[in-house]
This record gives C-alpha cells, sequence and structure tokens, in this order.
C-alpha cells in the first residue's frame, strides 16, 4: 500500500459522485469555459480590480449554490485547508509540482479532498474548480519559505510578516 493509498485511507477521503447540473441552476460556471468567457467580458469591461482583496480575477469563479462569489471569510477557510493539505501531501514525501507536471494520482487525492470537505468545489464539471485552486496558488505556496509553512502546518493562523517573494496570492 502506497504512502497515498495510507492517507485516503487515514483521512477517511472519498470522491464524492457528481453533482447534477440540472438541480443547479443559478450556478453560473458549471464548466470551465462558462468562467473564462465570463473573465474575458470583464477584464475588457474593467470590472476587476486588481490587488483589491475579493475584486481581482482569482477566485471570481468560485461561486456559492446560488451563483455569487464566495465571501473573503469563506476563501481564507478554503484557502487554510488547501494549504494543510499541500502540508500532509509533502510530508508523506509526495513529489508536488505545478499543475500540469502533478501525478494524477496526487491530483485525485486533492480534489476528492476539497470536494469532499467544500460544497463549492463540487459545483462544477469534470472536477476544474479543485485544478483551478491548484493552479492559482500552488507556485507561491511551495516558494514560501520552512518556516512559515511549519506554522500553518500547526495551525497557527497568526499573521506573520512576509517578504514580497514569500508573499502567498491566495484569493482575490
Amino acid at each position: 500500500m502506497s504512502n497515498l493509498d495510507r492517507l485516503y485511507l487515514a483521512e477517511g477521503i472519498v470522491m464524492p459522485p457528481p453533482l447534477n447540473r440540472a438541480e443547479w441552476l443559478l450556478v453560473k460556471f458549471w464548466e470551465k469555459w462558462e468562467w473564462e468567457k465570463w473573465a474575458k467580458e470583464e477584464k475588457e469591461k474593467g470590472n476587476f480590480q486588481s490587488g483589491v482583496q475579493g475584486a481581482g480575477v482569482n477566485s471570481s469563479w468560485m461561486e456559492d449554490e446560488n451563483g455569487n462569489r464566495v465571501s473573503l471569510a469563506r476563501q481564507r477557510e478554503i484557502m487554510d485547508e488547501v494549504r494543510r493539505t499541500w502540508i500532509t501531501l509533502r510530508s508523506i514525501e509526495t513529489d508536488l509540482k505545478v499543475y500540469g507536471n502533478t501525478n494524477g494520482f496526487i491530483l485525485n487525492f486533492f480534489r476528492a479532498k476539497l470536494e469532499s470537505t467544500f460544497q463549492e468545489f463540487r459545483l462544477c464539471a469534470n472536477h476544474w474548480k479543485a485544478d483551478r485552486v491548484w493552479i492559482e496558488n500552488f507556485s507561491s505556496w511551495k516558494n514560501q519559505p520552512e518556516t512559515r509553512l511549519a506554522r500553518q502546518s500547526n495551525g497557527n493562523q497568526t499573521p506573520q510578516p512576509q517578504t514580497q517573494s514569500a508573499k502567498v496570492s491566495g484569493f482575490q
């Protein structure tokens, strides 16, 4: 049994069954292309405010069952779990890489973890929202100093000084 198999068992992670889009009519971004088209139009209109938390393009795809962008508090809760999941995966010596170079078994664990923990990640086709959070955040997370990563794994959420290179973009 691999370390990843043991992790599935230890955490009780099971991929939830996909939801039926017909039952979630208010969700705007079920398909990735729907969000991409919307985001392009919103950028052209100048409706995103770069550098303003909650007003940028990052995580604009993250919506609740009513099609509303999730609150900053919920985004922070999600990002805390995302970071803990990466720390856990790193602790069992998985080879974490940028999304396009990450082993499918690792990505499937990540998807199952997020989708079983947060309904927002189930409100889409083909796991694209879980994939998107990896794409938007992994590179900045992996470049953090080890001391900050250790604090995150211990649940210490006390704000710490950050250098520009160590700053995590998170959701915006």
